[in-house]
Parts: structure tokens; C-alpha cells; sequence
């Protein structure tokens, strides 16, 4: 496997079309969510955009979800410590938006932040995930979404 950019990490990439597409991103070596290069890596329409972030459908969606939404922020950040008051007020009404207008019965907003060798993420760019999948039955599974990785237990 080819070393991974400071923009994304390749051991996180699924299969097919995104596999290429981040292998892509890690040779252009850019950040695939900042303005400058977003259009050009994501075919995906921006949903909403407000000063600090934007919203758009992930074109790479988790399998079994109804909705997967990507709130990405517009400064190239990649911890949560970095966000300030302002952005932290806007990443919340703008999660709002994102349930009412998706009209979302359930869901999770999830933002892994920092080092994607801990939190399973395949780019650095700090963003959100608003995913939402179907109501529970005898029948359903559940969604399995990574979030990092177990630590080993001492004995």
C-alpha cells in the first residue's frame, strides 16, 4: 500500500469508487474538503452553506442508511479543540437544519477528530457525519459505523 498523505488516510478507504478516489487525493496531495479542491473531488451538491460550514450528501455512503449528510467545516481544521465559539454555534443549528429538513426520526452526528490512525477516518479535514438509517423491527439489523479502534486489555 502507497504511504498516505497528511490529507487522507488510505488504510481507512473502502472498496471501488472511493478506494480510487482517495488514492487519487493522496496523489494530487490535497485536502479533498477544503473550498479550493472540494468540487473537485466530491459530485455531490451543496445542500446548505452557512459562514463556518456546509452541508452535502456523502456520495460514499455507510451501507444500510437512510440518510448520510457531511457537515464539513470551511477552515481547514482537524480537531475539535480548534473550533471556536461561532463555529460551535453554527455546526449545531446547522445539524438542526439537516433534521427538519431531512424530517430524521432518529439519528447520530458524529465527528471524528484527530490522528485517523485512532478514529477510523479516511480524511484529516475535520467533518461531521449526520447519518440516520430505519426504525427497529424483528426483522432489522443494525448499522455498524467505525468510530476508532478497541485498546488491548492488560491481564
Amino acid at each position: 500500500m502507497r504511504k498516505s498523505s497528511k490529507h487522507v488516510n488510505l488504510a481507512h478507504s473502502r472498496s471501488g469508487d472511493y478506494k480510487k478516489l482517495l488514492y487519487k487525493i493522496n496523489t494530487d496531495n490535497v485536502c479533498p474538503f477544503c473550498e479550493l479542491n472540494l468540487k473537485k473531488y466530491h459530485t455531490e451538491p451543496i445542500l446548505k452553506e452557512g459562514k463556518y460550514w456546509l452541508i452535502t450528501t456523502n456520495q460514499n455512503p455507510y451501507n444500510g442508511l437512510k440518510h448520510h449528510i457531511l457537515i464539513i467545516c470551511k477552515r481547514h481544521i482537524e480537531t475539535i479543540s480548534e473550533i471556536n465559539k461561532n463555529e460551535s454555534i453554527e455546526l449545531i443549528s446547522l445539524s438542526g437544519w439537516v433534521n427538519t429538513q431531512f424530517k430524521i426520526n432518529g439519528g447520530v452526528l458524529m465527528i471524528r477528530f484527530g490522528n485517523t490512525d485512532y478514529t477510523g477516518a479516511s480524511v484529516t479535514h475535520l467533518h461531521g457525519h449526520i447519518v440516520s438509517g430505519g426504525k427497529r423491527h424483528k426483522d432489522t439489523k443494525s448499522i455498524k459505523i467505525k468510530l476508532g479502534y478497541k485498546i488491548a486489555r492488560r491481564k
